[in-house]
């Protein structure tokens, strides 16, 4: 039994940001009190009908959402149409043009560099850097206590290495990873074996996969190793849809119904084989029109397959086709077991089978005989030591 546990520290600083939001539409009117040098400032002139401030938009309107909470940054527009004045002042005749106002300066500096959010962040973050505040769910590392946290077996560690002074990537990440420090960090110790077999059994077991060493899946796995799902063949299948399936005492009618009302349910899920259970609906229909023994068919003809496909198959055509065997041994499982007797006939048939092979070794080979004859009985001695030798 694994214990579903992470216990994450990480080696930064995360986010708090400073409060308060300024994003302005500047005009005349305003336009110099907010340009006085107590904030960077960063405005663009632009006009309605230009297609390259049209394509500007959507990147201005994120850095403003980056940095509403900052109350020491301005991100400004003018609207070029609407106050000539400005337009004038500036001598404006490009559009869009852009000015930025770095903090204890009033003379506009014109910026031209390229029109991409990642470069309007790297202009600000290297006038006005944001500051972050330590919070109590992330653990700060150094040379004296690195070794003692990062080299603990029994805890799963996860480093971030920063750079706050001119990495806005490190910045922009804060934020989300105090979130994931924040949710695990109730969770006990891990504290199964640091091996590979064990940490993918526990990834496994906490995100429904059955994944085997190496990226197959589990139904390809040997019958010596141990893991969770070496019980029963799982990828590809949902236990909901299993549990339906296997309550074969019912009228198909009936599991259909109740198969129905579990894919709806597991729809908002997010199951990592959910588009499987269009597979499971499927088989029930067939299954109610033309029998039990379609199972077994289904289960023959893509067995076959797998094993006479080419090496060039994709990985993933190869993986659907196992999949798709394993929900079929769910049906076939749920019959046997309801129906014992179903069982005893599939073996009895195969002791028919056997028995008839062995009869016919002993048979004379009469029928071979037609094709061999004029050959002599040298001839005719060698070909049937051959056939028998193939029964």
């Amino acid at each position: 039994m694994w214990t579903a546990v992470s216990v994450i520290f990480f080696i930064c600083l995360l986010v708090c940001p400073e409060s308060g939001a300024v994003v302005m539409r500047l005009d005349n009117a305003t336009y110099d009190q907010v340009t006085r040098g107590d904030k960077f400032v960063l405005v663009q002139f632009y006009v309605k009908w230009s297609s390259v401030c049209q394509k500007l938009e959507p990147k201005w309107e994120d850095v403003e959402r980056r940095y509403r909470e900052r109350d020491d940054v301005v991100i400004g527009k003018v609207n070029a149409q609407e106050d000539r004045i400005l337009v004038t002042r500036f001598r404006t005749t490009t559009f869009p043009t852009i000015f930025y106002y770095p903090k204890g300066v009033t003379e506009h500096q014109p910026y031209e560099g390229r029109h991409t959010i990642a470069a309007f962040v790297e202009l600000i973050e290297q006038h006005a850097p944001t500051t972050w505040v330590r919070k109590v769910f992330t653990k700060e590392l150094n040379s004296t206590n690195f070794d003692e946290i990062v080299l603990d077996k029994d805890k799963f560690v996860m480093l971030q290495f920063y750079n706050t002074t001119d990495c806005y990537k490190c910045k922009k990440l804060q934020p989300d990873y105090e979130m994931v420090a924040e949710t695990f960090h109730n969770e006990r110790t891990y504290q199964s074996a640091m091996k590979p077999l064990q940490l993918v059994d526990f990834i496994n077991h906490q995100c429904h996969t059955a994944r085997e060493l190496g990226g197959g899946l589990t139904s390809q796995a040997w019958v010596t190793v141990w893991y969770f799902f070496s019980s029963f063949k799982q990828a590809g299948r949902m236990v909901e849809m299993d549990a339906v399936v296997s309550n074969f005492i019912a009228s198909i009618a009936d599991v259909q119904k109740e198969a129905e009302k579990v894919k709806d349910k597991m729809a908002g899920r997010q199951h990592p084989h959910f588009n499987y259970s269009s597979f499971y609906m499927d088989m029930l229909d067939r299954i109610g029109s033309r029998g039990y023994e379609l199972v077994t068919m289904e289960i023959t003809n893509l067995q076959n397959s797998l094993a006479t496909s080419p090496k060039s198959m994709p990985e993933e055509e190869r993986e659907d086709l196992i999949m798709r065997v394993n929900i079929l041994r769910v049906f076939q499982k749920a019959y046997r077991t309801q129906f014992p007797r179903l069982q005893d006939s599939d073996s009895d048939e195969k002791k028919g089978e056997t028995a008839v092979v062995e009869q016919r070794a002993k048979d004379p080979p009469n029928a071979f005989q037609r094709k061999v004859r004029g050959r002599g009985k040298k001839g005719y001695t060698s070909k049937m030591r051959s056939i028998k030798h193939e029964l």
